[in-house]
């Protein structure tokens, strides 16, 4: 009686606690949800400097890397392309400054630090890059986006500080949303000084997906073809 007893009760908490067939039918397998994650890359002035540089001077030039041969030293930018979209092979680089033809017009032009070009931008460059970046090596197993920064917070041409009723008037708007807002994405936001009376807004966040470099990019949807896309779109 009493281990019939117990074989019952043993079946009774067996019925009650295991899933039905169904249920595990039913129930998704966590190894094919693929995480989401999206990339917020800094993509402001300091990038171009070397990683672990102290400065020393308010321009901080000494911070710069040496693109020479036989030295070709990486700044901070190089660092997360290369960790992100593949090794140099040789790593070089070069430096240019931000003055004329394709700066020109653009939210950089005349910028005090010139831009570190990578290996791929180097049009004598003979070297490859590998594919043993984690967007290489995570392709299919987790779905990525980009976010790169936006560190103009009003225009370029204009102050860091716009009262709200200059900031939400015609042409500002449009003009923050463009080359001289650095592409601002979202809402803008208002702001004030302790016992300030004037209110000012400011929108410095990410880039939108109209960027012409470092735009906004979705993670996108579930299907092979939309992850690759969206991979090469981050990857370029």
């Amino acid at each position: 009686m009493r281990t019939s007893f117990h074989i019952a009760l043993g079946l009774l908490l067996f019925a009650t606690l295991a899933p039905s067939r169904d249920a595990a039918a039913q129930a998704p397998d966590v190894r094919n949800i693929r995480p989401h994650v999206m990339l917020l890359i800094d993509t402001s002035g300091s990038m171009e400097r070397k990683p672990n540089c102290i400065c020393v001077t308010p321009a901080c030039l000494e911070c710069l890397p040496v693109c020479s041969v036989p030295t070709f030293e990486q700044n901070r930018w190089s660092v997360v392309a290369q960790a992100l979209t593949g090794e140099f092979s040789p790593f070089e680089c070069s430096s240019e400054n931000r003055i004329g033809g394709i700066y020109s017009g653009q939210y950089d032009e005349g910028y005090f630090l010139p831009h570190i070009l990578l290996p791929q931008e180097i049009a004598l460059y003979s070297g490859f890059q590998s594919g043993n970046g984690i967007l290489d090596i995570y392709l299919e197993r987790i779905k990525c986006g980009l976010m790169t920064f936006d560190s103009v917070g009003t225009l370029s041409d204009q102050p860091p500080l716009v009262p709200q009723a200059d900031f939400e008037n015609p042409p500002f708007p449009a003009a923050s949303a463009g080359t001289k807002g650095m592409y601002s994405f979202a809402a803008d936001a208002r702001f004030s000084f302790p016992g300030a009376l004037a209110t000012y807004m400011i929108n410095a966040g990410a880039r939108s997906a109209s960027a012409p470099e470092g735009g906004l990019v979705s993670v996108g949807d579930n299907s092979t073809a939309s992850m690759t896309a969206t991979n090469d779109a981050i990857q370029a």
